[in-house]
C-alpha cells in the first residue's frame, strides 16, 4: 500500500515538473493555400468501384456453388462430416466476404469527390 501511495505521488509530481526542454514559441504561422486544378477529371472520379463489384459476384457465386455441391453431395451420400463442415465454411465466409465487397462498391460509387 505505501509502494502505491509513492508511486502515485512520484507520478503527480513528475507530470507537473516535467516541461519541455527546448523553447517553445508561441507565434505559430500558418499558410493557406487555394485549391490546386486537376489536369484530367476522369482520371479523378475513376475510384474503381467497379472492382468490388466484380468480387462480390465471384464471391456469391462461390458461395452458391458450394452450397450446391454440398447439397449434391449430401443426397448422393457421396461425401462425409468433414467435406460437408469444409464447404459450409466456404460458403459463409464467401458469402460474408461478397456482402463486405458490396458495402464497399455501393459505398464508392455512391460518394462523390469533390475537387476545388
Amino acid at each position: 500500500m505505501k509502494k502505491l501511495l509513492l508511486l502515485l505521488i512520484t507520478l503527480t509530481s513528475l507530470t507537473n515538473v516535467s516541461y519541455s526542454s527546448f523553447p517553445v514559441t508561441d507565434d505559430i504561422q500558418t499558410e493557406i493555400h487555394e485549391g490546386t486544378t486537376i489536369q484530367n477529371p476522369e482520371l479523378a472520379r475513376n475510384n474503381n468501384s467497379g472492382i468490388y463489384a466484380v468480387l462480390s459476384v465471384l464471391l456469391l457465386l462461390l458461395a452458391l456453388i458450394s452450397l450446391f455441391s454440398m447439397y449434391i453431395g449430401m443426397i448422393t451420400f457421396s461425401i462425409g462430416g468433414q467435406e460437408i463442415a469444409n464447404l459450409i465454411a466456404v460458403s459463409i465466409y464467401s458469402f460474408l466476404a461478397a456482402i463486405v465487397l458490396g458495402i464497399i462498391a455501393i459505398v464508392k460509387k455512391t460518394t462523390k469527390r469533390r475537387y476545388y
